[in-house]
């Protein structure tokens, strides 16, 4: 069902008196119909009656020509002129017929005036948009040229219930020769329908028996009430942005702390006399203590051996803000700089490099000590523990050192004397049990490099 609102302007015309009639249309819930596709083959007239002369029909138009403001936009207009004859009271009839809509007639009742209004008023809203529960704010100018006080009562027309639409203050007091703002509002019911809310606001003189003295459509599009979603949406996203930079920093922060902490990558060094006589790197990831113990301090070639926590005359290295920190089986604790030995027993030293793969490599090429061959690396084993499977002329391998761990310059031709050398059958002969003599094992050597 369709309904029609419609105004007059002026409000109380004089007879013979040129006015625009306006009329839109809104639906049964006091939504207003803006889009002309909804309205195909809808019909809109208005009709002007009244005392002392014949109905006069208003064809009303949305062409946006003459008194109608804009082309298509469903707020129709007209041109009329009242009647020389007409006396008293007026009436203004909005009618719409379309096939298959119910529509209906709504009268704006008014009268004419014999000459200038006593009481003028205009209504301006301040405010176009709304939720359900809100509220917007109104203006009205009110002009009182006779020289007693009236009283005018702002009201609401052609509403639906379910808009539950309040205007307050609902009555206004203008004094003689004045002319005065009165501010209002317009308030929603909390069930008030999403749309162009429909309906105009009236301006009756009740001092002159309840005159209609101004009006205006209502033009206040009422929106569903936001969400939480779309009230906070900026927070939570910026909330969470932060956050995320703030994790972000947190295990950057945690990684780098690892890293940094970490001892893996580390070289230790054992040496005696600036000679360097074995290595043993850190490969546990992530590790920041590490257990190694001195094997064999006392002789000639001691070496390096991972150890865990628990066992015998260990050492363990840890770092200790940007330094390191070593402690030996006796529980005596010193610093270590990296690059500078550090005194153990039996007049030996620990020296530990840098953790990256260049820093070994580069420490490797540059540094020589005394038994190990230029361009090997720092603490390498001697050749008898590299090359002792190769077969010398006497057809007998070498064996690979003491104890297996192949130190550079154990016997292993079992002679007291260093694989290679000449036996006492000469050069090429036999040297002895287990071993093969001549200079298969130079050769064999020499020919490693």
């Amino acid at each position: 069902m369709l309904r029609s609102s419609v105004t007059l302007e002026p409000s109380a015309p004089r007879p013979g008196e040129d006015v625009v009639v306006r009329m839109r249309l809104q639906t049964r819930r006091g939504v207003v119909i803006t889009d002309p596709g909804q309205l195909a083959g809808v019909r809109a007239a208005a009709q002007l009656s009244g005392d002392g002369f014949e109905p006069v029909d208003v064809p009303l138009r949305d062409d946006g020509e003459g008194p109608d403001d804009r082309a298509g936009d469903v707020l129709y207009g007209a041109s009329v002129k009242v009647p020389e004859s007409a006396t008293g009271a007026l009436r203004l009839t909005g009618a719409i017929a379309a096939p298959g809509v119910v529509g209906d007639r709504r009268p704006y009742d008014t009268r004419v005036s014999s000459g200038a209004a006593l009481v003028t008023a205009g209504v301006t809203l301040e405010g176009h948009g709304v939720h359900p529960g809100g509220s917007v704010a109104g203006k009205l100018v009110a002009r009182n040229n006779d020289s007693r006080p009236h009283t005018l009562r702002l009201g609401l027309a052609d509403q639906s219930t379910a808009a539950a639409l309040r205007i307050s203050p609902a009555t206004v007091s203008v004094a003689p020769g004045a002319q005065e703002p009165v501010p209002f509002t317009v308030s929603f019911g909390a069930g008030a329908p999403a749309g162009d809310a429909g309906g105009r606001i009236t301006v009756t003189d009740r001092t002159d028996g309840g005159r209609e003295v101004g009006a205006a459509f209502l033009t206040v599009t009422v929106t569903p009430a936001p969400t939480w979603w779309d009230r906070w949406w900026w927070a939570v996203i910026g909330g969470a942005g932060l956050l995320l930079a703030l994790a972000a920093v947190v295990a950057i922060r945690v990684w780098y702390g690892g890293v940094r902490g970490s001892l893996q990558g580390l070289v230790l060094e054992l040496c005696r006399g600036g000679a360097a006589l074995d290595e043993l790197e850190v490969r546990t990831p992530r590790t920041k203590k590490f257990w190694f113990a001195v094997e064999d301090p006392s002789s000639d070639r001691p070496g390096l051996q991972l150890r865990n926590k628990r066992a015998a005359r260990v050492y363990r290295l840890r770092r200790k803000g940007d330094g390191l920190r070593l402690r030996g089986p006796g529980g005596k604790e010193q610093t270590v700089s990296r690059g500078a030995p550090a005194r153990l027993e039996h007049d030996l030293e620990l020296a530990v490099r840098g953790g990256s793969r260049a820093d070994r490599d580069s420490a490797g090429r540059t540094r020589t000590g005394p038994g190990r061959r230029p361009g090997t690396a720092a603490g390498s084993r001697g050749t008898a523990g590299l090359f002792g499977g190769r077969v010398g002329r006497g057809g007998a391998a070498a064996s690979g050192g003491v104890n297996g761990r192949g130190r550079r310059g154990a016997p292993a031709n079992g002679t007291g004397r260093p694989a290679g050398t000449s036996g006492p059958g000469g050069p090429g002969g036999s040297g002895g049990s287990g071993g093969s003599g001549g200079a298969s094992g130079s050769s064999g050597y020499d020919s490693a490099f």
